[in-house]
């Protein structure tokens, strides 16, 4: 027997074809055993040569690689089966199928979707959808660990602040001070402050700020400069509530005395009051252009433990009119969404519900209502996939997000004790798109604003996202 490393000498081929062939007749006779002695001893007596072309051939046997060796639209339809969980394993087997899976659009796409995800632009690349759904999907996880949101404490009024009012990454706050100020979502900074009166409620867009005071009168004022263009006068008691739009030139305030009034905007001129249905403060008023019908707009406004909305002309003439009667109180916060108006009430056994109905003159539906098995304080938002509810919990409030089919809550964060209003203006929801879904940029920002007890301004972020970091994370507890 030769030394192992020896080359040997080549015997004639026709003596090696036979003798294979009785030592491949002997082999197979034998049992599992004595085939890997058989083996075993082959092994023993190879060379460096014989055993790099005997890892190759169990490569090819053992170690067939189906992703590599199958043509890309069959392979695209093997994983098209996979959930999200054994995609992302399957990610960490090799660079090639990594590589593979990743360019698949149609799985991250499908993965995207499950999520919840909305994403407004068609891309065609797998790594885009991949990305978003790994981004995401650490959000979503961030809600459940309890690490979704940071916050920030905005100080600079001098006296209690019963105003609120986000836009465009701006907030406006009305102060007992007599002033409004403006500041920067993004950096906290104060942008303006305007001398006014005490503030009950504020609006504003780029170039004005309207207010609502306890004096029983509402103004206007320029951003830029601080003057006050119009004083509205013709209230007899606290005016709550104010909402404006420009292109109508219409102001719109609701008071304590239970009177909703139309003014014009630039004027100052009182074009008409309404009553409210129900005897009690007018807490809230919104007003919008009715979208079916340019030659009119709609007035929604909530006192007592009604809700009320009235389609006008551009007359100021009534042409439709619903009340909707709470159980026992109508809870603040009222909200609109794609002509739909949600609120919240509760009954003599404080169970709350959630109240919708709609806008439009031909599409005015019966009140349905789900309940909520939290004691809620305040509707904040309506999302086709989210719903924001601040609930009281006696002495803890909280900031929950549900999901608006089922109710389920995906997290509750306890928040900072703020001042308590019946008519909802010390605080409110900023960033809100997120409610119908996540895309890639929505999750930015503040979501929560409120006023506490020391006179500041509590504001609730979003993290920032690590997605690098998640990833990480991600593929340590996939392969342990």
């Amino acid at each position: 027997m030769s030394e192992r490393g020896s080359k040997g000498n080549a015997i004639a081929p026709s003596t090696y074809r036979s003798w294979l062939q009785e030592a491949s007749g002997q082999y197979i006779l034998q049992s599992d055993q004595q085939r890997n002695s058989t083996l075993d001893a082959f092994i023993e007596i190879s060379n460096a040569a014989q055993l790099y072309h005997l890892s190759r051939k169990l490569d090819v046997l053992l170690k067939r690689d189906f992703i590599r060796l199958l043509p890309t639209e069959v392979t695209f339809k093997l994983i098209n089966y996979l959930d999200w969980r054994t995609l992302l394993r399957c990610c960490l087997v090799s660079k090639c199928w990594n590589q593979v899976i990743c360019s698949c659009v149609v799985v991250w796409k499908r993965s995207c979707k499950q999520l919840g995800l909305q994403i407004s632009t068609e891309q065609d690349s797998g790594h885009f959808y991949k990305n978003v759904f790994l981004s995401m999907l650490s959000r979503i996880e961030m809600f459940q660990n309890g690490t979704a949101f940071e916050t920030v404490n905005l100080v600079g009024h001098m006296d209690r602040v019963m105003a609120i009012y986000y836009r465009d990454g701006k907030i406006a706050t009305g102060s007992d001070d007599r002033t409004v100020r403006i500041w920067s979502c993004e950096d906290g900074q104060c942008l303006r402050v305007l001398e006014t009166h005490t503030v009950a409620d504020v609006k504003f867009d780029n170039n004005m700020v309207v207010t609502a005071s306890f004096d029983n009168t509402a103004a206007s004022w320029e951003m830029a400069t601080g003057h006050q263009t119009q004083l509205y006068i013709g209230h007899v008691a606290a005016v709550y509530t104010v909402d404006f739009d420009t292109n109508l030139n219409l102001l719109v305030t609701g008071s304590a005395d239970e009177m909703v009034k139309i003014w014009s905007l630039s004027e100052g001129t009182l074009l008409r009051t309404l009553s409210q249905s129900e005897e009690g403060w007018v807490t809230k008023v919104v007003l919008l252009p009715h979208v079916p019908d340019s030659s009119s707009y709609t007035i929604v406004s909530a006192g007592g433990q009604s809700v009320n909305t009235r389609v006008l002309d551009l007359d100021h003439q009534s042409m439709n009119e619903r009340n909707y009667w709470a159980l026992s109180r109508c809870r603040s916060n009222l909200q609109l969404k794609n002509n739909k108006v949600f609120f919240v009430c509760s009954n003599s056994t404080k169970d709350c519900f959630l109240i919708q109905f709609s806008t439009m003159n031909d599409g005015m539906k019966r009140c349905t209502a789900i309940s909520y098995s939290r004691d809620i304080h305040s509707l904040l938002g309506v999302g086709t996939k989210y719903t924001l509810f601040v609930s009281d919990n006696g002495d803890l409030c909280s900031l929950d997000i549900v999901e608006t089919d089922t109710l389920k809550v995906i997290t509750s964060m306890p928040i900072h004790e703020f001042r308590k209003s019946k008519r909802g203006s010390t605080f409110t929801a900023c960033e809100t798109s997120w409610l119908d879904g996540f895309d890639s940029n929505n999750d930015k920002g503040v979501i929560f604003a409120s006023s506490l007890m020391d006179n500041s301004i509590h504001l609730v972020k979003w993290t920032k996202r690590n997605v690098q970091q998640h990833t990480d994370e991600m593929s340590c507890s996939l392969t342990e």
